[in-house]
């Protein structure tokens, strides 16, 4: 039976789609599609009642001169006689046969052309655009150049700020509401323990801020003369040891009427502070620490956004802003008050821990000393008329007060140290790299990217003592924003924008999530399909090599627009 010729064809222009298919449309419906794509049409291209057009055949002869069509880089054709499916097109080439007849090869778009005829099923995912962009839902590790980071405003504690000291001694005085000391035995039946640690020697604190209104035997600071009385009354082998501790982790109370009276406290529960809370951030950063505030929230997460604990004593602990459950950043500074006084930062509402004990940052290695009588005789002997004890941040200084003391005997480091643990490196590919392999090779896989999304602790150089730290103000728990520098910042931020976030979930793709732009890369595909198993192929091949879905052609490559969720 002889059919007629109705097949029609339209040679289209300015179709923003090439067959590398890094790009493609996104289409609610067929009708929206073939309105689109019909629109496109050039003026006189519209061909109708040509013969059958095969769809794998890959070239017709339609006639017109080559020279008015070679602006024509897409066609439609739909074989009206057999049914009203289109079918969509890129034109490769046009070539001249004569003045009134040309021949276009074409090679069949599989993604519009069956558009509608293929059902994404559940596939591993590898990376995509995510339908939500919070700080925070996406900390899957990237593929991409870190850089050195920036450096923010240091946010100490000033907890470390004012010293005082503890004498630990089998002895203790009494001051008493008149100068009458009382100077005894202590009675180890009669100790309470501190923190927890029963005790059998007597810890005083001494409040180096506080003078003598009247000088007692030539003395008017309250440690030179405790020290020259402990070595008169029962020789300076009665002193254990003397170590320093801040002056925000004791109590001193009122014990007499004088003002000098608030200078010796029996250490006890009663009488110190087990710790302190600090809020170093009252809100988490919404820009990097540079000021660069990012089009993709995943910027602000670990690793090119973070909160450092830096003990300046060779040791810095990373946090992820992201793992705090609460708004503000805060610790608890905990104390260890005895001999080997020790601290500990521990951060608050952090990986689902009310008091993240375990992953807390150590501060330790304050300065004690250990006194002979030999050389405390001829140290007592050489500086009892200029014996003076400043203030705690003064006392730790070179030539002076406790500094001298220190200079004079000999120096104990002690046994409670942070021992510097080597961190692995976190393996960051180059930009140039990514470069390199395109959009087909971004992402890599879960075992090559293991490594990338640990938060760490990382050692660095600093003193074998905290004399130094001390020395200059510098020992404290002191919290830093480090971000990405901005150069990196801004490669990341645009590759994240081109081609969203590593996902390495199994899930079903998103094609349109974005306000303008949605990118999705798989690892082999799931689909279901009413096309020809050839063409089937190419389109999974399409979406494991990765391809981005816009919404508007005009906008096609353009991605300085707003992407973010609506």
């Amino acid at each position: 039976m002889y059919i007629q010729p109705n097949t029609t064809v339209r040679l289209l222009t300015g179709v923003p789609l090439d067959n590398t298919y890094a790009h493609t449309l996104y289409f609610a419906n067929k009708s929206s599609q073939t309105s689109y794509f019909e629109s496109k049409t050039k003026a006189g291209c519209l061909l109708s009642n040509l013969s059958y057009q095969r769809y794998t055949k890959g070239s017709l002869r339609i006639q017109k001169l080559a020279d008015e069509i070679y602006d024509c880089n897409y066609m439609m054709f739909q074989n009206t006689a057999y049914g009203n499916k289109w079918f969509y097109a890129f034109i490769n080439n046009i070539e001249y046969v004569s003045n009134t007849v040309c021949e276009i090869t074409y090679e069949i778009d599989v993604i519009q052309t069956w558009f509608f005829d293929v059902t994404l099923l559940q596939s591993f995912v590898e990376r995509e655009h995510s339908a939500t962009d919070v700080a925070g839902d996406n900390i899957v590790p990237e593929p991409v150049p870190l850089g050195e980071d920036y450096m923010g405003i240091p946010r100490p504690t000033y907890l470390f700020d004012d010293y005082d000291v503890i004498i630990v001694s089998p002895y203790y005085i009494d001051l008493g509401n008149t100068y009458n000391e009382v100077w005894q035995p202590f009675n180890p039946l009669e100790t309470t323990d501190i923190q927890n640690i029963p005790e059998g020697l007597c810890y005083e604190a001494i409040n180096t801020h506080i003078r003598f209104s009247e000088a007692r035997e030539g003395y008017t600071e309250i440690l030179p003369y405790l020290l020259y009385k402990y070595s008169t009354q029962y020789g300076l082998d009665s002193i254990v040891t003397i170590y320093v501790v801040p002056r925000a982790f004791l109590n001193f109370t009122i014990q007499g009427l004088t003002y000098e009276h608030l200078t010796l406290n029996s250490v006890s529960n009663s009488y110190i502070s087990n710790e302190e809370e600090v809020v170093f951030f009252d809100s988490k950063p919404t820009s990097l620490c540079h000021g660069y505030i990012p089009k993709n929230k995943k910027l602000l997460t670990y690793p090119y956004n973070k909160i450092c604990i830096d003990t300046a004593d060779g040791n810095i602990y990373d946090y992820a802003f992201e793992f705090f459950t609460t708004a503000n950043i805060r610790f608890k500074i905990k104390s260890n008050l005895n001999t080997n006084t020790s601290y500990k930062a521990v951060p608050i509402s952090y990986k689902g821990e009310d008091e993240n004990f375990t992953e807390g940052c150590l501060l330790s290695d304050f300065p004690m000393m250990s006194l002979s009588i030999d050389t405390f005789k001829a140290w007592l002997a050489q500086n009892k008329t200029r014996l003076g004890l400043q203030v705690a941040t003064d006392v730790l200084g070179v030539g002076n007060g406790l500094g001298s003391v220190i200079a004079g005997s000999q120096m104990l480091t002690p046994i409670t140290r942070v021992l510097s643990k080597p961190g692995a490196r976190l393996k960051a590919e180059g930009y140039d790299e990514i470069g390199k392999s395109g959009v087909k090779g971004v992402g890599g896989t879960i075992a090559e990217l293991a490594d990338r999304g640990r938060v760490r602790y990382h050692p660095k150089a600093g003193s074998v003592d905290g004399a130094l730290e001390m020395a200059h103000h510098k020992k404290d728990f002191t919290a830093i924003q480090y971000s990405v520098n901005p150069q990196n910042a801004r490669i990341i931020d645009d590759f994240f924008n081109c081609y969203g976030y590593a996902t390495h979930r199994v899930k079903v793709p998103n094609r349109n999530v974005r306000p303008h732009w949605t990118y999705v890369k798989t690892i082999d595909i799931n689909l279901e399909s009413n096309a020809p198993s050839d063409d089937t192929n190419k389109i999974a091949s399409i979406y494991d090599n990765g391809i981005t879905f816009w919404r508007n052609p005009s906008e096609v490559g353009n991605y300085s627009l707003d992407n973010s969720p609506s």
